[in-house]
């Protein structure tokens, strides 16, 4: 889960010390965000009514929630199609409750023999985020943003199956990877035999695409040596599966 934050602060230094730390917290420990989501990424299946996302209010207020699902194109194309609904878009939330939100896929042109992905956002306001107020207080504003992958059904073969179908072609201290499947794989690990864990961040692998991963120094990979890899599957859970390079073509 991408967690970002926005902040307005006032005051001159003290309150930019003030952001400094907040800046550090979030990043060491960005799970005390006030809306916490159950899950970490959403599926649609197309042959469902809707897809329910539930998530609690752990703060000691009550917050402003602001919900919305975006292209990944973002600001790039901002008149790219996003095929869902989704109810409530902003709602406040009391401390301790839960809140679930509901999305809907729209009518309109969606791909049928692949998944696409889009983004749900999720921004948690805080009452003093809109004015910080003359006593110098910081107020965050933080947005958490999960994958939504809308899945057609009837694809060729299930989700679980992708992972290991993946094809992968050693060339010395980078390896390339073939997707042959109809649905996004997410790597988050790769570990050549004799060499170290490589964690990867942000390596998601398109259906029916390829995509170059960097070997860290000290890591190569030839051809016919096993490796080990993890994928996250649709729990958001980490996988470690077995593989074995070919030759680069």
């Amino acid at each position: 889960m991408d967690i970002r934050f926005d902040g307005h602060a006032r005051h001159g230094w003290r309150a930019f010390a003030r952001a400094c730390i907040a800046s550090l917290v979030l990043v060491a420990g960005a799970v005390h965000a006030g809306v916490v989501i159950e899950g970490t990424r959403v599926v649609y299946p197309t042959n469902e009514r809707e897809v329910v996302v539930r998530m609690t209010n752990q703060r000691a207020h009550p917050v402003l929630v602001e919900a919305w699902i975006e292209h990944p194109a973002g600001a790039a194309d901002p008149d790219a199609p996003v095929p869902f609904a989704m109810t409530p878009p902003l709602f406040r939330l009391d401390p301790g409750k839960g809140q679930s939100l509901r999305i809907f896929q729209l009518p309109g042109p969606v791909p049928t023999d692949r998944e696409a992905l889009y983004l749900l956002n999720v921004r948690d306001i805080p009452p003093k985020a809109a004015d910080a107020g003359d006593d110098g207080q910081l107020s965050i504003a933080y947005r958490s943003r999960l994958k939504l992958f809308h899945r057609p059904a009837n694809l060729s073969m299930q989700a679980k199956d992708a992972p290991q179908a993946l094809r992968w072609n050693a060339d010395g201290t980078s390896v390339r990877v073939h997707n042959p499947t109809p649905y996004f794989v997410t790597i988050t690990e790769f570990e050549p035999q004799d060499g170290k864990a490589q964690p990867l961040s942000g390596v998601m692998v398109a259906p029916f695409a390829d995509l170059a991963i960097a070997l860290e120094s000290g890591n190569t990979l030839r051809p016919a040596q096993p490796f080990h890899f993890t994928i996250l599957n649709d729990l958001g859970g980490a996988v470690r599966m077995a593989g074995k390079a070919n030759a680069s073509p």
